[in-house]
């Protein structure tokens, strides 16, 4: 059985990663996260790798492969953000006006979740959908890391055509993991994304919403790898 080393990266906003003498003003740009992979393929001397992402983390890995495409054998996109823009998450990342509402929020959030309480009553908004927001944006820290977070990856949109082109031309093999409930990234985008690069056949649907960690997923995941490998 063969040997691999499995290499977790945070994000900057997540685990301990960290940014020097960070503001809101701060965007990370293209050049330097591929600049920052290149040094770590380097430094651990990696020459072949899969890419296994989750939510955020789907942007990043939709970049490696434009970036990185023959050292790319498969990718694994859970819940992937990246195939598809959020209009949301545009108004707050690129839009003063959406900046400045958020900031609002994160320092008074009283009236924001009278305001979504009242449109799950009124079911404009799923139930679900207000839970989760409640439940991820209940602390000023974790409302503020979400404002981070969003800020700083903003300009980061993977060129899809590029993307497609390098995964037909190198081989690359993408399996695109959602789930049927989820409220944050609609399967459809991954089942989309699949078919667009000839690959339906590597889309899974789950029985579970934006957390698919909550489910079977690593057990699954552990069926792919082990299929993969051989």
């Amino acid at each position: 059985m063969p040997q691999y080393t499995v290499i977790g990266v945070n994000l900057f906003h997540h685990g301990k990663s960290t940014i020097d003498n960070y503001s809101y003003a701060f965007k990370l740009n293209k050049n330097d996260l591929e600049s920052i992979f290149q040094e770590l393929f380097e430094t651990e001397n990696i020459d072949k790798i899969d890419v296994m992402a989750y939510s955020l983390g789907g942007k990043i890995a939709l970049n490696l492969i434009d970036w990185f495409p023959t050292k790319i054998d498969t990718v694994y996109l859970m819940a992937a953000d990246g195939i598809k823009q959020n209009a949301w998450y545009n108004f707050v990342s690129n839009n003063a006006l959406g900046q400045k509402l958020f900031l609002k929020i994160i320092e008074n959030p009283k009236s924001f979740f009278q305001l979504i309480a009242a449109l799950g009553w009124l079911k404009i908004l799923p139930k679900r959908f207000v839970s989760f927001l409640n439940q991820n944006l209940e602390s000023e820290k974790m409302r503020e890391n979400v404002f981070k977070t969003w800020k700083t990856f903003a300009d980061l949109h993977p060129n899809h055509q590029s993307i497609k082109i390098k995964i037909k031309a190198n081989n690359i093999k993408v399996f695109s993991l959602f789930g049927k409930y989820d409220l944050v990234i609609n399967y459809k985008v991954g089942r989309n994304f699949a078919k667009s690069i000839g690959q339906s056949e590597n889309f899974v649907l789950l029985n579970c919403a934006h957390n698919v960690f909550k489910h079977d997923t690593t057990k699954l995941l552990h069926q792919l790898t082990k299929k993969q490998k051989g």
